[in-house]
């Protein structure tokens, strides 16, 4: 018999008590272990490079790179799991929209 204090509960409740309190850290550590879903994807990160737009093709993020080559904007293209990105450096990444928004439209990631 187990006693608590002047409580004394019978040899048949402590295993209740255990498969209840392992229960508990399961969940416990099953909730502080699953990532969050709810988190805002945010596009792979290039190094230094800032994302400013993305892409179906390579093809496309090339064209729209070299487009804003011709204007003075130093921009790259790169690739992560089948989408391709249109990059560029921070300094240049507000010049970089406004001359993306002129030839391509709005497209911005």
């Amino acid at each position: 018999m187990v006693s608590f204090g002047s409580v004394s509960l019978g040899w048949w409740f402590l295993p209740f008590v255990s498969f209840g309190v392992l229960g508990l850290l399961v969940l416990i550590t099953r909730w502080t272990t699953t990532p969050a879903k709810r988190a805002p994807k945010q596009p792979p990160r290039f190094g230094l490079l800032e994302t400013l737009a993305e892409y179906g093709t390579a093809e496309q993020a090339e064209v729209m790179a070299h487009r804003l080559r011709v204007q003075g904007i130093k921009a790259s293209t790169g690739h992560h799991q089948g989408k391709h990105y249109l990059l560029v450096w921070p300094t240049q990444s507000a010049l970089g929209k406004v001359a993306l928004a002129r030839l391509d439209g709005p497209g911005p990631v």
